[in-house]
């Protein structure tokens, strides 16, 4: 039987993507082999969405249920650790019932508010299993140790950053502006013999970084920077090939700085949450700063009316 095969860490999204087109076949079982999730597709399934590849399992193969669909999109998974994120404090609670049932490789569920501050750390409060924030997570291929009381981790743009180290050449120069425990930076190194200065606020997550480092191995090399953005940018006298841009409620912002170090011909890779008003200025921006649009896609959805979107531009 055809199943769509997508990485665990992005296996809410993809479930509620297909289950939104109506292709997952009913009376089959989502089930997990290694760090991949495989979701049972109608017969009749046209061009997989992009991100997602198939692969046919024989029916033995289905050992189990590793997601509950009632919930699909509604919690984050972050290797042993899921953050329920609904408004409603009794389904959160609900879900977490759910995910210690049915998720066996799950220790711990929080509900996750807002994130707050520039350092980006979200409330927790625990509703299910052991108390502790802190947890290797898997993706393609590496590990990250996350501590997701003092540090942002987003599982869901796991292939986001395998889609951006394909495009990565050897020798470039690269800027990690808002870089957190360095899931984008570790990822591109690990595939291309490139320079990064990943720089980040949060002091806990530059730590984290730097143990990220030397739990993954690397063709390129990663320099950890515990600054803000803005100061960085004032100070740096450097050129980049490319810069990666995922602050998505604010990297707009920081566009006219990123562009004077940025040199001709190179990339940003900008990530913005948006509606389409707000993302046709951001765009309208970039051109009046010498930075043409060669690439854009939506991520994931956000809200009713905004998707996280991904911006390459170019330096004219």
């Amino acid at each position: 039987m055809i199943h769509a095969k997508v990485p665990k860490s992005r296996a809410q999204d993809n479930i509620l993507r297909l289950k939104q087109k109506n292709l997952i076949a009913k009376g089959f079982e989502i089930i997990r082999i290694g760090e991949d999730v495989l979701i049972p597709l109608n017969e009749d399934t046209p061009a997989m969405p992009e991100g997602m590849e198939t692969v046919d399992v024989e029916g033995k193969a289905r050992k189990e249920r590793v997601y509950p669909m009632k919930h699909s999109g509604s919690f984050d998974v972050i290797g042993k650790i899921a953050i329920v994120k609904v408004k409603s404090v009794e389904k959160a609670k609900q879900i977490s019932d759910s995910i210690m049932t049915t998720n066996r490789g799950i220790d711990t569920v929080y509900y996750g508010g807002k994130l707050s501050g520039s350092e980006r750390v979200r409330s927790l409060f625990l509703l299910g299993g052991v108390d502790n924030p802190v947890t290797i997570h898997r993706e393609n291929g590496l590990r990250f140790r996350v501590d997701v009381s003092k540090a942002y981790f987003s599982p869901r743009l796991a292939t986001e950053r395998k889609i951006l180290s394909e495009g990565v050449r050897d020798r470039e120069r690269i800027l990690d502006l808002f870089a957190g425990v360095g899931p984008f930076s570790i990822t591109v190194a690990s595939r291309s013999k490139c320079s990064i200065d990943a720089v980040d606020i949060n002091q806990e997550a530059v730590r984290l970084m730097s143990e990220n480092i030397a739990l993954n191995r690397m063709k390129g090399t990663i320099t950890p920077v515990c600054a803000d953005a803005a100061d960085f940018l004032g100070e740096t006298k450097t050129k980049y090939d490319r810069i990666i841009m995922n602050l998505p409620m604010k990297s707009p912002d920081y566009l006219d700085i990123a562009a004077v170090h940025l040199k001709s011909g190179g990339i940003i890779n900008l990530y913005v949450i948006s509606d389409i008003e707000n993302l046709t200025l951001t765009m309208e921006r970039a051109r009046a700063l010498g930075l043409s649009l060669v690439g854009k896609r939506i991520v994931h959805g956000y809200s009713k009316d905004k998707n996280l979107y991904s911006l390459e531009l170019r330096k004219e």
